[in-house]
């Protein structure tokens, strides 16, 4: 699928290339995400690749797994990325149905947590210092992302709020 010149320079992360450095989570140079301060408000545009229906990727993690004196770093949930079982997952449910406060706390603890990702840029921010296209990662909670999805409804009036030049 060919790009439309105008947005070449803002469309150079797809969705594929957002699960790549996902995977990568870690263990390289970070890519700029989206910080908001409590009280204060951004005017984000969320893009999307040309080639992708959706303008999000999920990723489903396990956190505070308790081993030791400390917890585990997060680990990626495989029943909700690759369909297999999940050992956390498993644990989490003979956790809340044994009906000990004790093993309930751990499960809420480790339970798997979702978060939504997707590419936006500042529209008060648009570039750096090159004049290269500012491109964020935004990490979204399940409410946040739940509500910015009814907007995608082709029943909501907004149109393509994805487009670069011409999105809301």
């Amino acid at each position: 699928m060919s790009v439309d010149p105008r947005l070449a320079g803002w469309v150079t992360q797809t969705n594929e290339t957002i699960s790549q450095d996902d995977q990568k989570f870690g263990k390289r140079e970070k890519r700029a995400k989206v910080k908001i301060e409590r009280g204060k408000h951004k005017i984000l545009r969320i893009l999307k690749a040309p080639s992708w229906n959706k303008f999000y990727i999920v990723r489903a993690q396990h956190w505070n797994i308790p081993v030791g004196m400390n917890s585990m770093l997060p680990l990626a949930c495989s029943y909700r990325h690759n369909q297999e079982n999940c050992y956390f997952c498993q644990m989490t449910n003979e956790y809340f149905n044994s009906q000990d406060p004790s093993q309930m706390a751990i499960a809420r603890n480790i339970k798997c947590k979702m978060t939504y990702i997707c590419n936006a840029i500042d529209i008060k921010d648009p570039v750096d210092e090159n004049g290269n296209p500012k491109i964020l990662l935004w990490y979204m909670t399940p409410s946040v992302f739940k509500d910015i999805k009814e907007t995608f409804n082709p029943d909501s009036g907004y149109g393509d709020i994805t487009h670069p030049l011409e999105g809301r």
